[in-house]
C-alpha cells in the first residue's frame, strides 16, 4: 500500500503539551492522525472538537477558582505568583500528576 504525508500547522505550546500527553499514553501522533483518518474513511464521521467550551469550562471551574485564590496566597516573588493563568494550567498539563 503506498503511503502520503500529512502536513499541518499547530501552536508550537500545544505541539509540546501534545506530545507529553502521547508519550504517556504510549501512543504517537502518527498512530493518532492514522487512525483519525482510519475512522473518517470508514465511516464517513468527521469528528468536531469545541475549543473553546473546553477552555471557557476551565477557567469557570470550581477548581481553578481555588486555584487562584491558593494563588492569592503566595509570596509575590515566586514564580507561580507571576505567571498567567493560561501559563498555571500549561505548567500543570506538562506534570504528571
Amino acid at each position: 500500500m503506498a503511503t502520503s504525508t500529512v502536513s499541518a500547522s499547530v501552536n508550537t505550546e500545544i505541539k509540546t503539551i501534545v506530545a507529553h500527553r502521547l508519550q504517556q499514553a504510549g501512543t504517537t501522533a502518527n498512530e493518532v492522525i492514522r487512525s483519525l483518518w482510519d475512522h473518517i474513511a470508514a465511516t464517513g464521521d468527521i469528528p468536531r472538537f469545541n475549543t473553546a467550551d473546553h477552555q471557557a469550562a476551565g477557567d469557570d471551574s470550581e477548581a481553578f477558582q481555588r486555584l487562584m485564590e491558593l494563588r492569592g496566597t503566595i509570596p509575590h516573588n515566586t514564580p507561580l505568583a507571576n505567571m498567567s493563568p493560561a501559563d498555571i494550567k500549561r505548567e500543570l498539563m506538562m506534570r504528571d500528576v
